[in-house]
C-alpha cells in the first residue's frame, strides 16, 4: 500500500553529555577529572591519592574502573569489586543502562508500529512511556539526573 506513510525513527543522543553528567554527579567536585578526546575514558584523581584511576567506557555504554599503575602482561586490570569506588561505577552503569533501555524500547515500539495496528499501539506506547518515565523519575530521585536533564529527556 504505497499510500500509507511509513516512518523511520531517528534519534540523536549525546552519550558524551550523559557520561560527563553521571561522572560529575557521582564522583563529585573533590576529585580531579580529565576526559579523553573521545570521552571514552575519564581519569580521576582523589585528593591525597597515590595515583589516578580510570573510568573506561565500553561500546555498550557501561564503564569499568581500572588502575593504570597495575599493568601486567600489557593488560590494564579492572579494579577489584571491593574497591571503595565500585558503588560509584555501579551507579554510573545503572544510569546508562536505564536510559539506553528506555531509548531502545521507545525505538522498538516506534519501529514496530510504523503505521500498522494503529488501534493497538496507543496502549502499548502509553505503557512503555510510563515505564520510561518511572525510570527517569528514579534516576532524578537518586541524583543521577538534574531537574533540567530530566525535563529535556522526558520531552
Amino acid at each position: 500500500d504505497s499510500a500509507r506513510e511509513e516512518f523511520i525513527p531517528v534519534l540523536y543522543f549525546n552519550m558524551r553529555s550523559l557520561r560527563a553528567t553521571l561522572v560529575d554527579t557521582n564522583i563529585g567536585d573533590r576529585w580531579e577529572k580529565e576526559w579523553s578526546d573521545d570521552y571514552d575514558e575519564c581519569t580521576i584523581l582523589s585528593p591525597g591519592s597515590l595515583g589516578p584511576l580510570i573510568l573506561r567506557f565500553k561500546e555498550d555504554g557501561r564503564c569499568d574502573l581500572v588502575d593504570p599503575s597495575q599493568k601486567s602482561n600489557d593488560k590494564t586490570p579492572v579494579v577489584s569489586p571491593d574497591h571503595p569506588l565500585q558503588p560509584v561505577v555501579e551507579a554510573i552503569n545503572y544510569g546508562i543502562i536505564c536510559l539506553l533501555s528506555a531509548i531502545r524500547e521507545g525505538v522498538k515500539i516506534a519501529s514496530s508500529s510504523n503505521g500498522r495496528n494503529a488501534s493497538k499501539s496507543p496502549s502499548r506506547i502509553q505503557e512503555v512511556k510510563q515505564r520510561g518515565n518511572d525510570k527517569l523519575a528514579e534516576m532524578l530521585d537518586s541524583g543521577l539526573l538534574t531537574e533540567e536533564e530530566y525535563r529535556a529527556i522526558k520531552s
